[in-house]
């Protein structure tokens, strides 16, 4: 009975990762499917939100960050100005796309700013990490790091997303080490050990972003800007796994893309 219990476990399991590979192909290929509109199209990138599916906004929103200056707010609000002023207030259509419009304004400026202070955040613990994974004595720099309050969440979760890309990378004597250093480092932060779903925010209203409209459609096709994973640290090599003591070595090993590996 147990055993079999024990089968039907692991098929479950296997079935739900197989689910989860198929939706991340069918993400990627929509992400990777559309057209980007011209640089300073701010008529074209806005269009490109509207289009743009609610579990998609969060992504679009970060990779064109760059491009979400005040320029394309002033022409943002431009547009949301002369609909709401010499749109027809009986109009349905030109009602429903002012509320789009402005909806959209408010989660782009929201979106920014919550993205902005994730990246100092980041930023910061990017350079926290580094120097953690790569000191002689773990347990030594971890107190020395908690007198300077260098010990908090973003940290906790930088650690965590390493943790499961060296998993995905087939690295289970580092992510075996990492484990150890966050589970220290835990008895420190006051915060829960749990990463945050996301730093952005929810759309305005409850409203889906794929619901949105503005001119004649979507604009699908091939390119698109694409995002990076430099903030991923992963220590390199064999790695002595003594959390409370003695430090770590690397031996050879190649760095991957995207990758800084400390403590060479």
């Amino acid at each position: 009975m147990d055993k079999q219990m024990k089968k039907e476990n692991k098929e479950f399991v296997a079935a739900m990762k197989l689910a989860e590979d198929d939706d991340r192909k069918v993400q990627l290929f929509r992400r990777e499917s559309r057209t980007p509109p011209e640089a300073g199209d701010h008529d074209g990138l806005i269009e490109y939100f509207m289009n743009t599916v609610t579990e998609d906004m969060q992504f679009e929103v970060s990779r064109w960050r760059p491009t979400l200056n005040d320029s394309f707010f002033r022409h943002l609000d431009g547009v949301i100005g002369r609909l709401r002023f010499t749109g027809d207030a009986s109009d349905e259509e030109s009602s429903e796309q002012l509320v789009e419009l402005e909806t959209l304004r408010d989660y782009l400026v929201a979106s920014c700013a919550a993205i902005d202070q994730a990246v100092v955040k980041m930023s910061s613990a990017k350079d926290r990490v580094a120097k953690l994974l790569s000191s002689k004595d773990k347990k030594e720099m971890i107190l020395e790091m908690v007198a300077a309050n260098e010990i908090d969440q973003s940290l906790m979760d930088l650690l965590q997303q390493n943790i499961q890309v060296a998993r995905m990378a087939g690295q289970e004597d580092p992510a075996r080490f990492m484990e150890k250093v966050l589970q220290a480092c835990a008895k420190y932060c006051v915060a829960p050990l749990v990463a945050e779903a996301s730093s952005l925010p929810a759309l305005p209203g409850g409203m889906p972003m794929k619901e949105l409209r503005l001119g004649a459609g979507s604009s699908n096709g091939a390119g698109g800007a694409s995002s990076s994973g430099s903030s991923i640290i992963i220590p390199g090599g064999t790695i002595k796994s003594d959390v409370s003591g003695g430090g770590n070595t690397s031996t050879g090993g190649s760095k991957s893309s995207g990758l800084i590996i400390p403590g060479r």
